[in-house]
């Protein structure tokens, strides 16, 4: 049998030496040599690592952009609601008879129908949003009581 079978060899370079015999024994001591190349399969090669590579970040990429514009999309619809709805309180307090105010948590001033300020008889109410409610503002009952319990 003059056949050699090798498995389960790794990629790469490799020499193969072979000595044999004649049929009275003798020996050839120098032999033969082979040079053998194993070429990895196509799902080794660095070709495809590399693409493989390029495409896994791609898809993170592509993941990202989506997900980015998905939330720049739904903040658009989210802004246009609340502008919309903003719209709609706005021209709703404006007709209305009373004084309405909007004063945050810090007691900033933030809106002013102009039932109200007409009742404060100012000309411009807006250089006072953002900055704290006036004390003079408020109706001279609230003030006087104010003033007893400080």
């Amino acid at each position: 049998n003059r056949t050699v079978t090798y498995t389960s060899i790794d990629p790469g370079s490799y020499t193969f030496h072979v000595k044999g015999s004649n049929n009275d024994g003798i020996w050839n001591e120098k032999g033969k040599t082979i040079a053998i190349i194993v070429n990895p399969p196509w799902w080794g090669t660095y070709w495809f690592k590399g693409i493989l590579l390029l495409f896994a970040v791609s898809l993170i990429f592509g993941i990202i952009w989506f997900k980015t514009h998905s939330v720049k999309r739904i903040n658009r619809q989210l802004e246009k609601q609340v502008f919309e709805r903003t719209q709609k309180l706005e021209a709703l307090l404006e007709k209305s008879p009373v004084c309405t105010k909007i004063i945050d948590l810090n007691f900033n001033l933030q809106y002013m129908s102009s039932a109200g300020v007409k009742a404060v008889k100012i000309d411009d109410i807006t250089a006072f949003y953002g900055k704290p409610y006036p004390f003079d503002f408020y109706p001279e009952s609230f003030n006087n009581q104010m003033i007893k319990n400080m």
